[in-house]
């Protein structure tokens, strides 16, 4: 398997925590009204700056331990690093969506707040499209990858 394949799963597996992570810790916040009030805001900031550092620790520590264990179960064998132009068109198809649907979560979370939701959902709508398309430009990697 490609260092290139096992990365996405590593990826996958992260970005699948933190989204079920934030979404359960927003919904109790926000259901206990910690976003009300005049310092919500600022408390709903702090709390996505903290995911978003948790996100970027969570990569880095998925790929540490990933390749770690897969060299353990491999017998120690030396990662396949190498990429070549399958692996790039497959990582531009998985960017290019990726990106769409972050700009599509960006937009949900306008489209929410004109017809009149809250900040915090509105904000959580756009923290969880990013990661939500990231997580789908993941799976078309995989699946181009599958496909050959």
């Amino acid at each position: 398997m490609p260092f290139g394949l096992k990365s996405i799963w590593f990826q996958l597996a992260t970005l699948v925590a933190v989204i079920v992570w934030f979404l359960l810790r927003f919904s109790n916040r926000y259901a206990a009204g910690v976003f009300d009030g005049p310092d919500g805001l600022a408390t709903l900031g702090t709390m996505v700056l903290w995911f978003i550092a948790a996100t970027i620790v969570g990569m880095i520590a998925a790929h540490i331990i990933g390749v770690i264990v897969l060299a353990i179960a491999e017998g120690g064998e030396e990662p396949d690093t190498t990429t070549d132009e399958r692996d790039k068109a497959i990582e531009a198809k998985g960017e290019k969506v990726s990106n769409t649907l972050n700009g599509v979560g960006f937009l949900g979370g306008i489209v929410l707040m004109t017809f009149g939701l809250a900040i915090p959902v509105v904000i959580a709508t756009m923290f969880v499209g990013c990661l939500g398309g990231a997580v789908v430009g993941n799976i078309v990697k995989l699946r181009a990858y599958a496909e050959g």
